[in-house]
């Protein structure tokens, strides 16, 4: 009888693993890693990424494997440890996606066209519901395609002819780290901006680089100076810096307040 059983068990296990392309436990989070496979296994065209890949497409066949058989198993901890193994492989394959924008966005600034055009070939389908970052890519492509011409990139700003956002210009003197600026140069906002700062102040100075980049015009005071002063005891400051944009406040420098205020 135990032979039957074992022999019943090995049987539903194969079908189960014949019929099926991934295991069932925790479908919602192990699927979608196993779909993704192959545009990660893209990455292994880039050196500098091939072992880092190679690494994580060996554990992700290894836990498929922990995952065909938790569907099987009776033994919770086992269940568990599949999980445990799926949500290592999220921080992976986070760490890898992350890692790409980050290496894209350097190309982007520095103006490294070859290697932007390189990364946006293996990366671009992992960045479709990152719609900031898109248009960025989108933009940077526009001004330089004269060089060279991308069929992926044309066929994705032709299906998004109503994005108009434009980037100004990076300074490099601007600091603001991992920073989008995402105004429209040409539809700067009238609101009325106000910088309060004083000399020395570092965050005062990324403040002031944030506003410069995005083409805005605003008049910038001394806190300690009589207008300064009379202006940060308006505002109740506390601290420094200090930016009006129309009727909103932000005490210390945050970028994505400021950008928000500012559309």
């Amino acid at each position: 009888m135990k032979y039957v059983l074992t022999f019943i068990a090995i049987s539903c296990y194969t079908v189960l693993q014949a019929s099926l392309n991934y295991p069932i436990i925790f479908s919602s989070q192990g699927t979608v890693l196993y779909e993704s496979a192959k545009d990660i296994a893209k990455f292994k065209e880039l050196p500098s990424y091939e072992k880092e890949v190679s690494k994580y497409l060996e554990e992700l066949e290894s836990t498929k494997k922990s995952g065909y058989k938790a569907d099987i198993s009776d033994d919770k901890k086992e269940k568990m440890v599949y999980l445990k193994e799926l949500r290592t492989l999220q921080t992976k394959q986070d760490r890898i996606l992350n890692r790409s924008m980050r290496d894209l966005n350097t190309y982007i600034n520095k103006n490294d066209y070859k290697n932007f055009l390189k990364m946006v070939n293996i990366a671009i389908p992992h960045y479709s519901q990152k719609t900031i970052l898109q248009e960025k890519i989108f933009s940077y492509y526009k001004k330089n395609k004269n060089q060279k011409k991308n069929k992926i990139l044309d066929k994705l700003i032709r299906k998004n002819k109503s994005i108009k956002i434009h980037y100004a210009t990076r300074r490099a003197d601007i600091k603001v780290p991992d920073t989008i600026v995402e105004i429209v140069q040409e539809q700067s906002t009238k609101k009325e901006i106000i910088l309060l700062s004083r000399p020395g102040c570092s965050y005062c100075v990324k403040a002031k680089h944030l506003l410069d980049s995005t083409g805005n015009r605003y008049k910038e005071y001394n806190v300690k100076k009589s207008k300064g002063a009379k202006l940060y005891k308006k505002y109740n400051g506390n601290g420094v810096p200090v930016i009006v944009i129309g009727d909103k406040v932000i005490k210390g420098f945050n970028a994505s307040s400021i950008l928000a205020a500012l559309k």
